[in-house]
């Protein structure tokens, strides 16, 4: 075994911190480091190398071969050709990994436009996400949220929003006000009793909404005003004949009761 392999994993990555750039290269490509802090390596050498194009493009495959060994993605093996397919993906399926949180290195998929994490143990929506601007479709179903930052206002191209089988005891009115490009939204059982008068308001652009399966009795007057391209309206039998005329006659809308 290398002696540097030997050295406590706190104490290596004080030492990588400082390295220059081809001390770096060198030292990643010839010892086997499992448990590199590469928040570490990022905060320094990607600070310090950002203009150097060769050096930053090897930091960020390395960054994501981390990913996937920290993931235990399904690859049979990790090669070149196997980062580049990662990095340049447009959708990542994730679901029932029993994840708490991700990588820090996620960032790195930066040509990411649909993320499901479906069947996880989060308890909130992880922060590495915002960095993901190209996103259109974040599917966060059957998890443990409870809340929804206003970060998510980040992701500018969001279109769909999947928060089925959660904990929310209210919508997350804050956090869908920054949502104003949604399309789809789920909330199909979760533990929602009530819906604030203004929590659709910006939703202009929503053409599918799924509320079925909570304890909503009362639809707050007006709650639709805004949503003149609704297609597809799900909630419970006891909502139904709460719909507004003005939701009921848009042309074309299903309006479905359970």
């Amino acid at each position: 075994m290398d002696h540097f392999e030997l050295i406590p994993s706190d104490i290596n990555n004080i030492i990588l911190s400082y390295l220059s750039a081809d001390d770096l290269r060198i030292m990643l490509d010839t010892f086997s480091l499992p448990y590199l802090n590469w928040n570490t390596i990022n905060a320094y050498h990607f600070n310090e190398h950002k203009h150097n194009m060769s050096m930053f493009k090897y930091l960020t495959r390395l960054r994501v071969e981390s990913l996937i060994n920290k993931l235990n993605l399904n690859y049979y093996s990790i090669n070149d050709h196997t980062i580049d397919e990662l990095l340049e993906s447009t959708d990542l399926y994730l679901g029932y990994m029993g994840i708490t949180q991700l990588p820090s290195e996620i960032v790195e998929l930066v040509n990411l436009k649909e993320l499901s994490l479906e069947g996880n143990r989060l308890t909130r929506i992880p922060p590495e996400i915002f960095n993901l601007t190209n996103l259109q479709d974040l599917d966060l179903t059957n998890n443990q949220l409870r809340q929804v930052s206003p970060e998510i206002g980040r992701l500018v191209n969001l279109q769909g929003l999947w928060l089925s089988d959660n904990q929310f005891v209210r919508i997350p009115e804050e956090a869908l006000k920054t949502l104003t490009n949604l399309k789809g939204l789920g909330l199909v059982y979760n533990q929602i009793t009530q819906i604030s008068p203004g929590a659709f308001n910006k939703l202009n652009n929503l053409n599918r909404l799924y509320l079925q399966h909570n304890n909503i009795k009362i639809l707050p007057e007006g709650i639709f005003d805004n949503m003149t391209k609704l297609k597809q309206l799900s909630l419970d039998d006891i909502l139904f004949y709460q719909v507004p005329y003005n939701i009921r006659s848009i042309p074309g809308i299903v309006i479905e009761r359970f």
